[in-house]
């Protein structure tokens, strides 16, 4: 799902698999059982990874890829159908995705559960950074049980909010000969640069959300939709800064402008003193006819000079 340093947090979010997935619901959907014609079509929307010789995809409804490792999920949990990545026959990636009635912390307290009672080792994310919707995922990581002796697989699990207060559970499995060995002994992963995590208000829509990194600087940007002003939106922000440890620059108070407002905010750790720009801006002018004008949001963070 993101661009991360170590493999373990590794994220596979791509649009192909979006596509594919989306179809496999939507196929799911309007008819039981899921003529194999329209797996195949789904598959299409696929690139096979590697040579194209030996390289396959396979989708499969209500039952996971052929070669998937037994992972325990909970009894709420239905499984909605699995992915199978292949090469030379042999299985480089399985995706399971579930429906689960609970919310995603429920969701999630569960799967851990069931994961752990299966000899899963579980360790939960850190998550996302930058700007985030309050009904957030919950990500975490696991390694599997070990296998004849050697390294059990490693599994990726996110718990996501689904409309009804429900969750969709995605568990992503790779097997340790193609992924290499499954290690949780390290920390949860930071970006280089500091960059917090910034929950926008409720009753307001998030679109858009990114965040990119390097050693020095850190970006987070998005679109908001909502009732609030650009004033009300900016004075939010400004408190979930202060409860992630920033603090107001001295002497650059908060600045309200007719097209937005913006603030200076600086913080210190043990990789030295950095600098935050936060600015919300209009997209319209005042006055303009507008009917729910969405909000920039931009949250950048450079080395304190």
């Amino acid at each position: 799902m993101r661009q991360i340093a170590h493999p373990i947090h590794r994220r596979t979010c791509t649009t192909t698999i979006a596509i594919a997935i989306a179809l496999l619901l939507a196929i799911a959907a309007r008819a039981q059982p899921i003529d194999d014609g329209a797996l195949r079509l789904a598959e299409r929307f696929f690139d096979a990874w590697g040579d194209p010789s030996i390289s396959s995809i396979t989708l499969v409804a209500g039952a996971p890829p052929d070669g998937a490792p037994d992972i325990p999920f909970p009894v709420d949990a239905t499984l909605v159908g699995g992915l199978g990545r292949y090469e030379d026959g042999r299985l480089k990636q399985a995706l399971l995705i579930l429906d689960h009635p609970a919310g995603p912390e429920g969701a999630f307290a569960q799967t851990a559960a069931a994961l752990a009672a299966g000899g899963w080792v579980v360790r939960r994310d850190a998550g996302p950074f930058g700007f985030i919707d309050a009904r957030q995922s919950v990500y975490a990581n696991a390694c599997g049980p070990a296998e004849d002796g050697g390294n059990g697989w490693v599994l990726f699990v996110q718990a996501r909010p689904r409309p009804g207060g429900h969750s969709e559970l995605r568990l992503e499995a790779n097997p340790p000969d193609f992924y290499g060995p499954c290690d949780l002994s390290f920390g949860p992963w930071q970006p280089p640069a500091p960059l917090p995590t910034l929950v926008v208000p409720e009753g307001t829509r998030l679109h858009a959300a990114n965040w990119v990194h390097g050693d020095a600087e850190a970006i987070a940007t998005a679109v908001l939709r909502g009732p609030l002003s650009a004033n009300a939106v900016a004075a939010h922000l400004a408190g979930e800064l202060g409860a992630a440890g920033w603090r107001p620059l001295a002497g650059a108070a908060a600045v309200p402008h007719p097209v937005g407002a913006s603030s200076r905010w600086v913080y210190a750790d043990e990789r030295g003193a950095w600098v935050g720009h936060l600015t919300v801006g209009l997209t319209v002018l005042p006055g303009d006819a507008a009917v729910d004008a969405p909000l920039v949001l931009v949250f950048a963070v450079v080395v304190a000079p």
